[in-house]
């Protein structure tokens, strides 16, 4: 819908959109509770996912600056995230999931959450918080450029050191294709960002 200072025309196809994302929410609320077995209370937040931490940031800083938009969008791809890798989400974080969810769609959160086995509305439930240390990201996308030119993108550990990137580096079949047996006779390293080879 767009920022919300901004004028907007009323379009009915922009629910059609919308529809289709509840639908998906509800399909995920089946998955989860099919495939694990209903709580009494939710869980710690610490038990839950990297990315539920992130939402619960995402989501709170974006009521508070009225970018209700972007809520949107961030409900949409974390979503797509759970449907996608179902087994890297718990039910706690789809508890957590629903209560961000319920001031934007306070209907469908409420029956949800229900379903779920609570007895207490979910308008009672504290607002989830999330924990800075994990939404810290501990992995980086480094590139390795052999000669120049960019021949490959690796995941390294964040605080990885020169040695151990290159170790990793040369271990990758494109890098070792543009070696092709050669001994590096210049490395320059930025850490987290760039590896150059020169052979």
């Amino acid at each position: 819908m767009g920022p919300f200072e901004d004028a907007k025309p009323w379009s009915m196809k922009g629910i059609v959109g919308v529809r289709r994302f509840i639908d998906k929410v509800w399909k995920l609320s089946a998955s989860q509770q099919a495939s694990k077995p209903a709580q009494a209370a939710v869980p710690a937040l610490a038990s839950v996912n990297k990315r539920t931490h992130a939402l619960v940031k995402k989501i709170s800083e974006d009521i508070l600056a009225f970018k209700f938009n972007t809520s949107i969008a961030a409900y949409m791809e974390y979503v797509n995230a759970a449907t996608a890798d179902a087994e890297k989400f718990s039910l706690a974080d789809f508890e957590v999931f629903v209560k961000l969810l319920s001031p934007f769609a306070p209907h469908i959160a409420e029956e949800l959450w229900e379903l779920m086995g609570h007895r207490e509305s979910i308008s009672k439930e504290p607002w989830p918080t999330f924990d800075p240390k994990m939404i810290v990201e501990d992995r980086v996308q480094l590139v390795v450029q052999i000669n120049g030119k960019v021949r490959d993108q690796i995941m390294v550990a964040i605080d990885i050191n020169q040695a151990e990137a290159t170790r990793v580096a040369v271990a990758s079949e494109k890098v070792q294709k543009w070696l092709d047996g050669k001994q590096p006779k210049k490395i320059i390293y930025v850490k987290g960002k760039l590896l150059s080879i020169v052979v």
